[in-house]
């Protein structure tokens, strides 16, 4: 039993090295400060446009020392769609009324333009008074979860799920027909 818990220690520490990430720290410290940030105690303070783009730096510093990896190619040109509108617009993303109501947000698409959105980084604009508009919240889902997506969000997920794949493929398999015993 002992020899085989063993072998999967070094199974695991092979999985980390073929998918070569570097500094994966980076990516959980943005995720972070994205989450801190879009809460109610943050979301209208003078550090909330200090912690989203430093969470962008994050992501971007990350992506780029991982460009070996196709999925990193796509998760960087997602973050810098996304980086252009938000950087324009204090670092909220903004969204449309028709947007919101395509999504089914009927209430929130009734709000005055202007009205940050609070616990995500939207701003409600209308479209007239919104920069990069096709780079912005654009894509709604009504269904099966109410959300709307950027393009780049969507070229973030396509990374993210590049990643994922090759992840599952770097865990070592087991042949059909045999079974791991012990000794």
């Amino acid at each position: 039993m002992r020899r085989r818990g063993l072998e999967e220690a070094t199974d695991r520490r092979s999985v980390a090295q073929q998918m070569r990430l570097k500094k994966g720290w980076l990516f959980l410290l943005a995720l972070a400060l994205q989450h801190f940030a879009v809460t109610e105690q943050w979301y209208m303070s003078p550090a909330y446009p200090l912690m989203v783009g430093a969470s962008y730096a994050l992501l971007i510093w990350g992506a780029v020392i991982n460009l070996h990896h196709p999925g990193f190619r796509f998760l960087l040109a997602g973050t810098l769609l996304n980086l252009a509108p938000l950087a324009i617009h204090g670092w909220y993303m903004p969204v449309t009324p028709e947007t919101l109501s395509a999504a089914g947000f009927s209430h929130e698409a009734t709000l005055s333009n202007g009205t940050y959105l609070v616990g995500s980084k939207s701003i409600l604009l209308a479209r007239g008074d919104t920069s990069l508009w096709m780079f912005t919240d654009v894509i709604p889902v009504s269904w099966p979860i109410r959300m709307v997506f950027s393009p780049g969000d969507l070229l973030v997920l396509l990374g993210l799920c590049l990643l994922l794949i090759d992840v599952v493929r770097a865990f070592p398999h087991q042949r059909p027909g045999t079974e791991l015993r012990p000794e």
